[in-house]
């Protein structure tokens, strides 16, 4: 028992089951919501996440710094009466992990256990919501760290490339903090564990998911009381329009730090998002493709890198975006040659689409990673919160494969010229610094 004193618990006050799914959806007298799903693919592990509007934007400018820094000091900090020594020991022989994410737009927690474990688990969860600390010691630790990053930073060509990166994504917001002494001066324990108490204190808004080796009837007491025993005021809670816009048009930049011969490029091409599953499920698809292409391309037949990254990604909120990232690294002399080919491997990709045989090595992956997909927690947790969070139909889950099966060629050549945009990318590069003359 981590509380001497468990809080009164709530009740269910609806519950909505999709049978289909075999998930239930209660809404407690709190207002929490709980989306339940047990399943039998592991008889050992029952995981718990949650999420809610919010997050940083809810920071002024001012405060940025202590909200960025206060989830990774809190979670070192232990909880209530226990700090980080005590609270390991007193989980000690437990399966019970935890933790949290403060993000721009969110906020949410997670945990997970064995079944036998699982009144730990949302004591846990209890305590990370109404007995956060933050401790000098831990304060003073994180500190030094980050210290010591910002030396290193100083003199790694890497965190210049990535620095770049994030402030020109980020149009030179001031949301975009830099670590560097102007940002070590701004920590502030006292400020930061009132962020996290702000960001968590209320309960209103809040969802949580709940997958894994479970019976409804058994894991409902420990629902009612740590989930509806939080407290919830009632204050909704959304993410605020910080002003964060994407770059327009072309934007390139150049970073020569370093003496070593190595470079790298990352592309990021910048379009509409589309929010129907539909529409995700081709942007997933059209980055595999391009993917495997540029391999092929770059590495099997001018054997110029030695891997490439394609990642998709959309971003809802503040506004519907999608971001497709191209990124490899090179021998500095041929890195021009090697981001010739990339646009000319999308400028094709755009006219003509992929092959037929492509778009049936796409489907066939797809197909072997989802029959082993569906039969794990994970999945399943991922996919509900990503449903519930979109709007989506939670029946619709077990579909996605259909909305795979029925893409086309004319449909990923439609997709590579709405997300491949040429008139509308960010090109970093990195290169070693120009000899001195």
């Amino acid at each position: 028992q981590l509380l001497a004193h468990p809080p009164a618990p709530g009740h269910i006050a609806a519950i909505q089951r999709i049978d289909s799914v075999g998930i239930q959806i209660w809404t407690l007298s709190n207002g929490v919501r709980v989306i339940l799903k047990p399943t039998t693919f592991d008889a050992n592990d029952v995981q718990v996440t949650s999420y809610r509007d919010g997050g940083t934007s809810y920071a002024p400018d001012s405060m940025l710094v202590p909200a960025l820094t206060a989830l990774p000091m809190v979670s070192q900090s232990g909880l209530g009466p226990y700090d980080a020594a005590a609270l390991k020991k007193r989980l000690a022989g437990t399966s019970v992990a935890g933790g949290g994410m403060i993000g721009p737009f969110g906020e949410g927690l997670w945990g997970r256990s064995a079944p036998k474990d699982l009144t730990t688990l949302f004591q846990l969860l209890y305590l990370q919501f109404t007995a956060p600390r933050l401790d000098s010691s831990v304060f003073e630790q994180y500190a030094a760290t980050l210290r010591d990053a910002v030396a290193h930073r100083a003199v790694s060509p890497e965190a210049a490339f990535s620095d770049t990166l994030d402030v020109v994504l980020a149009d030179h917001s001031p949301r975009v903090r830099l670590l560097d002494d102007a940002y070590l001066r701004e920590l502030d324990r006292a400020k930061s564990l009132a962020f996290f108490k702000q960001r968590f204190a209320d309960a209103t808004g809040f969802t949580f998911v709940i997958v894994g080796a479970f019976m409804v009837d058994s894991i409902k007491p420990l629902v009612e009381r740590y989930l509806g025993g939080l407290p919830a005021a009632g204050a909704r809670s959304t993410w605020r329009d910080t002003g964060l816009r994407r770059p327009d048009g072309i934007v390139t930049r150049v970073v020569r730090k370093g003496k070593e011969p190595k470079s790298a490029v990352t592309l990021v091409f910048l379009g509409p998002a589309d929010r129907s599953r539909r529409e995700r499920a081709v942007l997933t698809a059209l980055g595999e493709v391009l993917r495997r292409r540029l391999w092929e391309r770059l590495r099997q037949e001018l054997g110029g890198v030695y891997g490439v990254s394609v990642t998709t990604q959309e971003e809802v909120v503040p506004t519907a975006t999608s971001l497709v990232t191209v990124s490899f690294g090179a021998d500095p002399a041929r890195l021009a040659e090697l981001t010739h080919e990339v646009f000319a491997t999308i400028t094709h990709l755009r006219r003509a689409g992929p092959t037929a045989a492509e778009l049936a090595t796409y489907k066939a992956e797809y197909r072997r990673a989802r029959e082993s997909d569906v039969r794990s927690n994970a999945f399943w947790i991922e996919a509900i919160a990503l449903y519930d969070q979109r709007g989506w139909p939670l029946a619709d889950v077990p579909t996605a494969d259909r909305l795979v099966e029925s893409i086309t060629i004319a449909d990923l050549a439609a997709a590579a010229r709405r997300y491949l945009d040429l008139s509308h990318y960010v090109q970093v590069s990195l290169l070693p610094e120009t000899p001195a003359s």
